[in-house]
């Protein structure tokens, strides 16, 4: 999600009056933002109203000042942020309409100020995640990949772009402080006390505004962003040309070799503490699938360099492994090669896992990365051996598979410890829930390989075990995720795990005894429908399983 930019102060009292200039504008849609945010947990649809209420604000207050940039901009972020909330945004309908209306809400706060460094993230975040929403989508319109790959493009543009200005930004105000540094202290009678930038309302009211600067945090935050949305537009694109291939591995060589080595050199290598006796610095967490900063979290409990390094180098391996796996889906790379770069990549970054220093969070999104990158290999050989007839494709995708599997066992113990726990509850780590989805997923990917010609004997003969494990796996997600409060992965678990009691009845005796919908009962029929095609898409169930559901 984007950064906020800095908000106005509101003055105390006269809050209920009728809306005159900017700032009242302002003032109003930050309480019922600050409303919508207090209920997001427990009310998510009183949550939204709320929200609707704040964009009301927003809109009312462009149509009287049309060229306001801090109205422009606090509608567009709350839109994003609307659409980043797995609770909420399902509330709204299509998040891809809701990511349209974000992204052209960002175009036109962009177009009153285009130097600004906030708007020019926001803008290029909401870029990436309406790019991999379209992607999501592609089978709705065969014209939505290529839209993805062109707005990944100008996303990571726009990045740049951020990245040159905060530099700037940044330099100015290293220089500025060495200035003040290097100037004669002045006497106590030449001392002038300091003041904010601020505006009067009718009323004499003074405002303040709060402008964030710019620290080296910032600087890696937009670096790693930009590094995620070269991951994804590397994956999106293939199969692809070399020369695309080529031109992303030269957008991202300065910012690894470069960027972020100087960037993280800048961060302090202890913790200072404070008034209080407590240590904490900013704490950034990066997956193939999201890169996040949390200005708030514990980080590294002795170096946040150190901290910032592990997590920028899972950042590149993430990277590696995409655009590794983008040549092999464009035959520009053997199944060989493809394997050992992603052992390459993250080889160094599983050793770290093994040791105390470093801290839950990091660990857990190390291992998960690691996991994606394993299930997308398998994936890509699937993909590429259609006919499953050669003698090696069962085994060469069961080996990375039951890999996967050992690192999602990892992450499932460390959730559960009292640290991880609680680091699932304060940071963007998966639940329990989604994590046991995960591995029933992964178990149903085997049991499929289990009934390829090419499997062994051994395959072959694990399939009742395999089918068993996936179904107690289904059943604890939709467990968890029901103690969580999480309805749409409840219900994905649900439906696949009647999904498996039908392919045990099948794939056992080839005879479906009894009424098959009582494994769906309570879901509705569109959600299982929908749930039971992605599947198929997926390769976790064949034609011959869904046909009986689909029919």
């Amino acid at each position: 999600m984007g950064r906020p930019r800095g908000k106005q102060k509101k003055p105390l009292g006269e809050s209920s009056r009728l809306p005159e200039s900017e700032n009242d504008y302002l003032e109003q849609a930050d309480e019922f933002e600050s409303s919508g945010s207090k209920w997001k947990a427990g009310d998510p649809a009183k949550a939204l109203r709320f929200y609707q209420k704040a964009l009301t604000v927003y809109i009312q207050g462009l149509s009287r000042f049309p060229r306001s940039f801090d109205l422009a901009y606090n509608k567009a972020r709350l839109l994003y942020h609307i659409s980043q909330e797995k609770r909420i945004s399902p509330l709204v309908g299509s998040v891809l309409e809701l990511l349209k209306e974000a992204l052209d809400a960002h175009r036109f706060a962009l177009s009153i100020d285009q130097e600004n460094a906030d708007v020019l993230f926001n803008t290029a975040q909401v870029l990436t995640s309406y790019a991999e929403e379209l992607n999501e989508n592609a089978d709705q319109d065969p014209d939505f990949k290529a839209q993805a790959v062109s707005l990944l493009q100008e996303a990571v543009e726009l990045f740049a772009a951020c990245s040159a200005r905060q530099e700037m930004e940044y330099t100015q105000m290293q220089e500025a402080q060495d200035a003040v540094d290097e100037a004669p202290s002045p006497n106590k009678t030449d001392q002038v006390p300091p003041t904010s930038q601020k505006a009067d309302s009718e009323e004499g009211q003074q405002w303040a505004v709060v402008l964030e600067s710019t620290t080296p945090d910032t600087l890696i935050e937009t670096a790693l962003a930009q590094l995620r949305t070269l991951s994804s537009l590397a994956t999106i694109a293939a199969p692809t040309s070399s020369s695309l291939l080529a031109n992303l591995s030269e957008i991202a060589t300065p910012i690894v070799t470069q960027k972020l080595p100087s960037y993280i050199s800048l961060l302090p290598t202890s913790i200072p503490e404070d008034a209080s006796g407590d240590k904490s610095t900013p704490f950034l967490v990066v997956s193939n699938s999201s890169s996040t900063f949390h200005p708030n979290a514990p980080a590294h409990p002795t170096n946040p360099q150190a901290e910032a390094k592990t997590e920028a180098d899972l950042a590149i391996a993430v990277f590696k492994s995409a655009l590794s796996g983008a040549e092999y889906r464009s035959k520009l790379a053997s199944t060989e090669t493809h394997t050992s770069r992603i052992k390459e990549a993250f080889s160094p970054l599983i050793e770290t896992t093994n040791t105390e220093t470093t801290p839950i969070p990091s660990t857990v999104q190390i291992l998960s990365a690691y996991t994606d990158a394993l299930t997308d290999l398998a994936d890509a050989i699937a993909h590429l051996d259609p006919s499953s007839t050669q003698p090696y494709s069962a085994t060469t995708r069961w080996s990375p598979l039951s890999q996967a599997l050992d690192l999602l066992a990892k992450v499932t113990d460390l959730l559960s410890s009292p640290a991880g726990a609680s680091s699932s509850t304060d940071l963007d780590l998966p639940s329990r829930a989604q994590v046991y989805l995960q591995r029933g997923d992964i178990e149903l990917l085997r049991s499929s390989l289990a009934r390829l010609p090419s499997a062994t004997a051994s395959i072959s003969n694990s399939l009742p075990t395999l089918l068993k494990n996936a179904g107690v796996y289904y059943r604890g997600a939709r467990g968890l995720a029901g103690q969580d409060g999480d309805g749409e992965v409840r219900d994905e678990a649900a439906v696949k795990a009647g999904v498996v009691k039908i392919a045990e009845e099948i794939w056992g005796g080839g005879v479906l005894i009894g009424d098959f919908r009582e494994f769906f009962k309570g879901i509705e029929g569109d959600t299982v429908r929908e749930i039971v095609r992605e599947m198929v898409e997926e390769g976790l169930v064949d034609g011959e399983v869904s046909r009986v559901i689909l029919s």
